[in-house]
């Protein structure tokens, strides 16, 4: 929900792109959303083997890994 962030700071996650699942944890939380849209919470993602960067993705993309 737009300002109340569902996942936090280094939290685990995964999300689906490309036909692939990425795993990484939050790095950075735009809890009021983006310029290109505002109506929801996105997150960049730092991952874990590529040490890539994804960024902004939609909270409902998200699964929080255990």
């Amino acid at each position: 929900m737009i300002g109340k962030p569902k996942y936090n700071y280094d939290d685990k996650v995964e999300f689906d792109i490309d036909d692939k699942t990425v795993k990484g944890y939050v790095y950075i939380i735009d809890k009021y959303g983006i310029w290109e849209d505002n109506s929801d919470v996105y997150y960049d993602i730092m991952t874990f083997d590529e040490t890539m960067l994804y960024k902004h993705i939609k909270e409902p993309n998200l699964r929080k890994l255990s």
